[in-house]
């Protein structure tokens, strides 16, 4: 059995350890990056909408192109941002990664026509660089741009756009369908990734998992859901270290909180739903009772190679760096988590 085991929390959490302990499971592969081509700006999750209940021709245009990009772009240059590190083509083979894409894409649209951009391209084309351009020509529209730049009108000036291929964005009425193909397509790509390393089931482990939860049962059938909680001070302060994350400890304050209440919100649509979810607590990763309750959730025997190890002191670490005065501050402002998550 393919089973798809989705970690997530609020970063900072553990996600990456609690992955690296799976991985060493004889029999379940970690994905060596994060889905966030799922999740991010421009990703899966932003198409799945423009294709059904927000499409419109600027809205499908503009997901098609950019999860275009995001997928045979920015997820293959790994000195770059955003996806610095990342290089698909390295971690799923070129040549399977451009065709198991190339088939997906080509269900999402009708073909291409050449036209212009202008209503979903994110930059601003150059009046100046189009004038200089055209009065080295000694083109005839730079006296009717003038009149209209400097004239009475306020009408942006008559120039002609650029132009290149456009994709015809397919409308899907049926939202099942479009839902399996994309959780086939990454499906795809992660099994063969476990195959091709002897393994037949594979853990992934981005943060934001759990916050979109309900996409995410949707995209893949029989997933598990594992969502592992630190104690929101220890949490809070790691963050202030990372350049993601604001600095000060009321602004981390206002960060995490938004993210536990959206939290707290999919915990109670997984009970709901009758969703595989459970919680962990980081503090806890390294008992055997709690172990046993990840095995016992995800139907699987005891058998790691024992190349992973669950250092404690490096959970807990923040009680010797923060100060009193902090850890005060933190503690009231965070109470509210605190007491969920039994902390406190």
């Amino acid at each position: 059995m393919n089973k798809k085991i989705l970690i997530g929390g609020t970063g900072r959490s553990g996600t990456t350890i609690l992955s690296r302990w799976l991985g060493s499971h004889r029999d379940i592969c970690k994905i060596p990056v994060e889905s966030r081509f799922i999740l991010d700006k421009g990703g899966l999750i932003d198409l799945f909408y423009s294709l059904t209940k927000n499409y419109s021709i600027a809205q499908s245009r503009a997901a098609l192109q950019h999860f275009y990009d995001l997928m045979m772009y920015h997820v293959n240059t790994p000195y770059h941002s955003p996806y610095l590190w990342y290089d698909f083509f390295g971690v799923f083979g070129e040549k399977f990664y451009r065709k198991e894409f190339s088939a997906f894409f080509d269900r999402l649209h009708c073909g291409t026509f050449v036209g212009s951009h202008l209503q979903t391209e994110e930059r601003m084309w150059s009046l100046r660089r189009f004038i200089r351009k055209h009065l080295a020509k000694g083109n005839i529209y730079f006296n009717r741009i003038s009149r209209q730049y400097f004239g009475k009108q306020a009408n942006l000036p008559f120039f002609d756009p650029p132009e290149k291929s456009v994709y015809i964005a397919r409308y899907f009425s049926d939202e099942g369908e479009l839902l399996k193909l994309m959780g086939c397509f990454v499906n795809n790509l992660f099994y063969t990734f476990a195959s091709r390393h002897g393994k037949n089931n594979w853990c992934e482990d981005t943060p934001a998992n759990v916050l979109h939860l309900d996409f995410l049962k949707r995209l893949f059938d029989q997933a598990y859901f594992i969502h592992i909680v630190r104690n929101p001070i220890g949490v809070a302060y790691s963050m202030t270290n990372q350049t993601w994350a604001p600095k000060k400890y009321d602004q981390t304050v206002a960060f995490l909180s938004n993210i536990y209440e959206k939290l707290i919100t999919a915990n109670s649509y997984a009970k709901s739903h009758n969703i595989d979810f459970i919680e962990i607590k980081l503090e806890d990763l390294n008992r055997r009772a709690t172990k046993n309750k990840i095995l016992r959730f995800l139907d699987l025997d005891d058998d790691f190679d024992n190349s992973v190890e669950i250092d404690d002191s490096k959970i807990n670490y923040w009680k010797s760096l923060l100060s009193s005065r902090d850890e005060k501050f933190l503690r009231r402002k965070l109470c509210k988590y605190m007491r969920y998550y039994r902390y406190c």
